[in-house]
């Protein structure tokens, strides 16, 4: 049997062989924009720090891009400006201790809400519902009652010498 050369597999040879030997490094590597994205900026605009414009956030970027220079992680660069500005820095808050309160109570008042006007309407289509059918009673022994009483009246009439 005779080889065939086949460009298809050439190249996919060449692809693996180069993705094997090709550091992933930089593909993986932290950047000051992913942690500034988790950030609000300490000037009076209450914006990320990605998207404010001020010096505070470029100063802020400035910082970030500095402690991942020197080889901190993510968290211990968060940490740091949570040790420097208090929690008021985070974006969204953490999900642990009273601030996961942040994060259930929304759920728990749609929830409960929605239960309530679930059982607001079904009490007033109830109490809707039994009014017309009393009402409708009602009509009848009327319509009958007045039948009976004119028939009552005739008999009396018919009855009297």
């Amino acid at each position: 049997m005779k080889f065939k050369y086949r460009p298809k597999t050439s190249a996919v040879l060449i692809v693996i062989i180069t993705v094997l030997f090709m550091p992933a490094v930089q593909a993986f590597a932290l950047t000051a924009g992913e942690i500034t994205k988790g950030l609000t900026c300490t000037c009076s605009c209450n914006m990320l720090v990605s998207a404010c414009e001020c010096g505070t956030a470029q100063k802020i970027t400035t910082q970030v891009s500095q402690m991942i220079e020197k080889g901190l992680s993510k968290e211990e660069i968060i940490q740091s400006f949570v040790s420097t500005h208090g929690e008021k820095i985070l974006a969204a808050p953490t999900k642990k201790g009273f601030n996961l309160t942040a994060w259930i109570l929304p759920f728990l008042a749609i929830i409960l809400g929605a239960g309530g006007i679930y059982i607001f309407i079904d009490k007033c289509l109830i109490s809707r519902k039994d009014t017309s059918d009393e009402s409708e009673y009602d009509n009848k022994k009327q319509v009958t009652k007045a039948k009976y009483l004119d028939l009552f009246e005739k008999e009396l009439k018919d009855f009297e010498l």
